[in-house]
């Protein structure tokens, strides 16, 4: 029988690929979602970590933009703002709401496009952490024998 672990033991498992009592759990919520739930019941003061026992509380973010600083404006109104981000995609966003951008076009569509506008680097900063990460000896070194390298 497993025992039940607490979300540190939980978490602290599952990083060093060991398995855990259950999977780890962590979400994140939409700004209108707890205002929405406590009109429908939800304990108003919970945060929502503690009523659904989750593991990690904020993990914090990662920027994968293949080409920081390169982000514009491209058209914008009194609702939306329309932007081409560092990776090349010109996405339409709510200004005063939250929500998925709207997805309207890709500048990068092949190979040739993307080399262009890598400038000669064509990893992007996600690669490059990655194999930096891969080539510590210290994570190595904890890797089972069978995973396969984070980037090839």
């Amino acid at each position: 029988m497993i025992q039940t672990l607490t979300g540190r033991e939980r978490v602290q498992k599952i990083l060093r690929r060991e398995i855990p009592d259950r999977i780890g759990l962590s979400e994140s919520f939409w700004p209108d979602t707890i205002p929405s739930w406590i009109e429908q019941g939800y304990p108003a003061g919970e945060p929502p970590w503690k009523v659904f026992n989750h593991d990690l509380i904020k993990a914090g973010g990662n920027d994968t933009t293949a080409f920081p600083k390169r982000s514009e404006i491209i058209e914008e109104s009194d609702q939306w703002r329309t932007v081409r981000d560092g990776n090349g995609a010109t996405l339409r966003r709510w200004k005063n709401r939250p929500g998925v951008p709207e997805h309207i076009g890709f500048e990068v569509i092949n190979g040739d496009v993307w080399r262009a506008l890598a400038g000669g680097d064509t990893r992007s900063q996600c690669e490059q952490a990655a194999r930096r990460l891969d080539m510590r000896d210290d994570v190595a070194d904890r890797r089972p024998a069978v995973a396969q390298p984070l980037v090839r």
